[in-house]
């Protein structure tokens, strides 16, 4: 069987150096580079890599995302502000500001567009209102910087990922720590669900990605054939088991 060669695809060339946020427009059909130096925001065709728009941003940009419907994007700078963009315009809508003015290392939009999460040194992650800028809930157990965060596919539960070697998941209603991944030994960089919603994958500073099941019972299923034994106290509090019930049936 013959193959046809590979057509040469374009070379994003956005900046000179430090191109850190990186993101596809619903369409698919261009991207948004931010520039961690110039804060710039580039809009790139992806048939060509030219240059479509430049937004200047005199902040650090990290994180950009685009809104479900496109019409959106937002970004999270080194001045701890998360930032609200119109996409056609290229106009500054609204600011979403962390009060501890620490760099903004992630941010998402909710499957519906109606929230943004961000992700923060500060060691939270923060939900807010994305028509009025009210912050709504903060996420606050990691113990060092929150590197990314991203929302499950239904919307219900975000994970972030941090410094501090854990990724978490978490309710979006009630901001109630669901479940905490442990594994990795060095910080981990980011973490995403898979598109049913039924596993989390994460990448560390350890060189591992690691695949997590979302249900802590299916774990918590297969930690038991493992064990052939009852979770300890720290095991449980790692898991987030509430009840004083035993956790895994008698051998």
């Amino acid at each position: 069987m013959e193959y046809s060669p590979q057509p040469e695809l374009p070379i994003f060339r956005p900046f000179d150096e430090y191109a850190l946020g990186l993101t596809f427009a619903p369409d698919g059909k261009s991207l948004a580079i931010t520039n961690g130096l110039s804060g710039e925001v580039q809009f790139r065709d992806v048939r060509d890599g030219h240059l479509l728009r430049d937004i200047p941003n005199p902040e650090t940009n990290f994180g950009v995302k685009f809104s479900p419907d496109g019409r959106y994007f937002v970004t999270g700078d080194s001045s701890g502000i998360v930032r609200l963009w119109d996409t056609t315009t290229g106009k500054e809508v609204r600011q979403f500001i962390h009060p501890a003015s620490m760099d903004i290392y992630d941010v998402a939009f909710s499957p519906d567009g109606k929230t943004i999460v961000s992700a923060s040194m500060d060691k939270t992650a923060r939900l807010w209102d994305a028509e009025t800028g009210k912050e709504i809930r903060q996420f606050s157990r990691h113990t060092d910087a929150d590197w990314s965060v991203i929302f499950s596919p239904d919307g219900k539960t975000i994970a972030t990922a941090s410094a501090d070697g854990t990724a978490r998941l978490w309710d979006v209603q009630t901001g109630e720590e669901l479940r905490r991944f442990v594994g990795h030994t060095a910080a981990v960089e980011n973490a995403i669900f898979s598109p049913d919603g039924k596993f989390i994958v994460t990448a560390g500073d350890d060189g591992l990605v690691r695949l997590w099941d979302v249900d802590y019972h299916a774990t918590i299923q297969y930690l038991c054939s493992r064990l052939l034994r009852d979770f300890t106290d720290e095991e449980r509090a790692q898991y987030n088991i509430m009840d004083n019930m035993p956790t895994c049936p008698k051998h």
